[in-house]
């Protein structure tokens, strides 16, 4: 007989949201998981990739020290891996992700695109 258990807080990464990307700060770590996200936005379905890391270290959000968090969600990401010749980041790629900073919108009532340079290592 088998036996299989889960719990949801053994799957729990909160997404690094553009409220935590400032110039400089990186994180480091391992793809563990992916899955599809998907954003509504003036009645327009746009899905995307997403992806969980397992970092070196951990990183402060909310209050709350994480060791494992979701990326992929930001243009300036997706632009990135874009650049980097890569159509997504796979299972077991290491990869260190650093904000180089913000480019403000032209628009108003539009946030501005987090730059990002990504490194991917893949075994």
């Amino acid at each position: 007989m088998q036996k299989f258990e889960g719990r949801t807080v053994d799957a729990d990464a909160p997404f690094l949201g553009a409220e935590f990307w400032k110039e400089g700060e990186s994180v480091t770590g391992v793809v563990t998981k992916i899955f599809e996200t998907q954003n509504i936005k003036d009645g327009i379905v746009k899905k995307s990739k997403a992806y969980v890391l397992a970092l070196n270290g951990s990183v402060e959000i909310d209050g709350e020290e994480w060791d494992r968090v979701s990326v992929g969600s930001l243009a300036g990401f997706k632009m990135a891996l874009d650049v980097a010749k890569l159509p997504q980041l796979q299972i077991k790629d290491f990869v260190t992700i650093v904000c180089e900073g913000v480019k403000p919108s032209k628009k108003e009532n539009y946030s501005g695109r987090i730059n990002f340079k990504i490194t991917v290592e893949r075994p």
